[in-house]
């Protein structure tokens, strides 16, 4: 498996599940849908890193989506782990997104070909203090396109950690010709 650093991802949030109350455990950013996505469907994974400044249960984790004009994303399989893309893996899963659109296709959102979405899914997962990895991969859409990972160098990041580190891991398969 090949993989590079590159600058930190829109992790929207990760919220603290509480009955009736929701706080942000940490965020890297805003939204950023205009500057560049990383792909997290087909053969690429992208690992990107957060910490958490006490105990705490992640309840919801919410990040910028990137697809084609017209598309919307659907799904995502997602871990969160000691290591990008591996180490001890403490909670992984395959979770139905809810979307709300960001922006439209057009000069200042999506580099003219893309809408963006504010995409979450709901988690249950205790943690105790400490830095962790967020993976996300084989995303699908509505359409069966590719899905970018927004990127938005962590300006705004608040929370243990930032700005966060983030990897790109292409798998690759071998096959025989004979």
């Amino acid at each position: 498996m090949n993989f590079k650093p590159l600058a930190s991802l829109s992790l929207v949030c990760l919220l603290l599940s509480v009955p009736g109350m929701a706080d942000t455990l940490y965020s890297n950013g805003p939204i950023n849908g205009n500057d560049n996505a990383v792909g997290i469907s087909y053969i690429q994974e992208v690992s990107d890193s957060f910490g958490l400044g006490s105990a705490s249960t992640i309840g919801s984790i919410s990040f910028g989506a990137w697809v084609l004009e017209g598309d919307a994303p659907l799904n995502v399989s997602w871990s969160i782990s000691s290591a990008p893309a591996g180490g001890t893996i403490y909670a992984s899963g395959t979770s139905s997104l809810t979307n709300s659109l960001f922006c439209t296709k057009g000069p200042s959102c999506g580099l003219n070909q893309y809408d963006v979405y504010n995409s979450a899914f709901s988690t249950n997962v205790s943690l105790d203090q400490g830095s962790y990895y967020l993976t996300l991969s084989n995303a699908t859409t509505v359409k069966n396109n590719g899905f970018d990972w927004d990127e938005n160098d962590g300006i705004g990041c608040s929370g243990v950690g930032c700005p966060s580190s983030a990897y790109v891991f292409i798998s690759a398969t071998v096959r025989s010709d004979g």
